[in-house]
């Protein structure tokens, strides 16, 4: 889940596409994944059926919110990080309630670290020239590092 969420946000984000079709199509496994993981502890047919629709609901309503989102609409007032970063915090709060219906922990889980990872894909995303000069001065003191040591061997 948490993967899946972050190409979507990801590609949102970066390239700007709405991927609203992708959202129409994850949405559903997203809910297939918390009736599987609640089912074990739903024991009655009414259980079963409730877990069922409960998730049902569930996601089609966090489905509605992201397709609002990605609208051309509010696309047009909002950047494309924000629209990523709004979008994880959505799924984030959706799987962590999906979690808490199903009784299923793994799945609120996967909605905390979603909910975790909103502030660090913003700071990555406001530091992302600060994390370029830092990974191209890890590069350049790890060049001159294997070229002493290769001066070294050569004498």
């Amino acid at each position: 889940m948490s993967v899946t969420a972050l190409i979507g946000v990801g590609v949102m984000s970066f390239t700007g596409q709405s991927l609203s079709f992708y959202w129409l199509i994850l949405t559903p496994l997203y809910g297939a994944m918390c009736i599987v993981a609640g089912w074990p502890r739903a024991q009655s047919p009414e259980q079963r059926f409730r877990l069922i629709w409960k998730q049902a609901l569930h996601w089609f309503a966090f489905l509605i919110a992201m397709l609002l989102v990605a609208s051309p609409e509010v696309r047009g007032v909002e950047n494309n990080n924000a629209a990523g970063l709004n979008l994880m915090t959505i799924l984030a709060s959706g799987a962590f309630v999906a979690g808490v219906h199903a009784e299923a922990w793994q799945i609120s889980l996967v909605g905390a670290l979603l909910a975790l990872s909103v502030p660090a894909i913003a700071w990555i995303e406001q530091s992302a020239f600060l994390l370029l000069l830092v990974v191209a001065l890890a590069v350049f003191v790890l060049a001159m590092i294997l070229w002493s040591l290769r001066r070294e061997k050569s004498r």
